[in-house]
């Protein structure tokens, strides 16, 4: 009886935890949506017209070590 109660408060406590996370995973997913929303936003706000050579010469200049 006490085996049975113990694994009983095991699966709880492993409940918890599982909706826990997934609650946890779609509130970032949903500030992570709300970000990418508005740098699409600032981005539409200021366009930049850029050439194909000034896009490879940023990001070489970012990415070279």
């Amino acid at each position: 009886m006490i085996e049975q109660e113990f694994k009983n408060i095991i699966n709880d406590i492993k409940n918890e935890i599982n909706t826990t996370q997934i609650k946890v995973a779609v509130e970032v997913n949903k500030n992570l949506i709300m970000l990418y929303y508005r740098l699409g936003e600032i981005l539409n706000e200021k366009p930049i017209m850029l050439t194909q050579n000034d896009v490879q010469v940023n990001i070489n200049q970012y990415i070279s070590l």
